[in-house]
């Protein structure tokens, strides 16, 4: 579709929780293949949706898959904090309404732990602080 609009193309995942990691690790295969083959990534970035654990578990599975996706050079989205209602089956509506979202407290944390564990190039995290979406890149 690209080459016939003359436009980038974004291939995201979304969601993917820790049952759903051989499903994933899948996606990671057919990527990695198609990156040797093409010189280039089938998909542009992946999120792992892992905020039911705790957070240095979190982020020491999300840094695995990190140092794998650079060398193909896809992003990676990490969800840190919960948010509120029901999505994939996680009822969290019962969660005070100050604990939603990404706190402050937790990107202090997680960022040192994914660059001091990963030797990844670049990464991105998504993080819903106050109900809002702010894109960081690391490079």
């Amino acid at each position: 579709m690209a080459e016939l609009y003359g436009i980038p193309v974004i291939l995201h995942t979304d969601h993917c929780q820790r049952s759903w990691l051989p499903w994933f690790d899948g996606l990671m295969e057919a990527n990695e293949k198609y990156f040797e083959a093409n010189g280039e990534p089938l998909f542009s970035s992946h999120m792992l949706d892992l905020s039911e654990e705790e957070l240095e578990e979190n982020v020491g599975t999300c840094v695995e898959y990190l140092e794998r996706m650079a060398k193909i050079n896809v992003l990676l989205e990490m969800e840190l904090g919960v948010t509120g209602g029901e999505e994939d089956g996680v009822d969290n509506s019962d969660v005070d309404s100050s604990k939603l979202y990404t706190q402050p407290e937790e990107v202090c944390v997680s960022v040192p732990l994914s660059l001091h564990r990963s030797q990844a190039v670049r990464a991105i995290t998504s993080l819903q602080v106050h109900r809002q979406s702010v894109i960081t890149t690391y490079r």
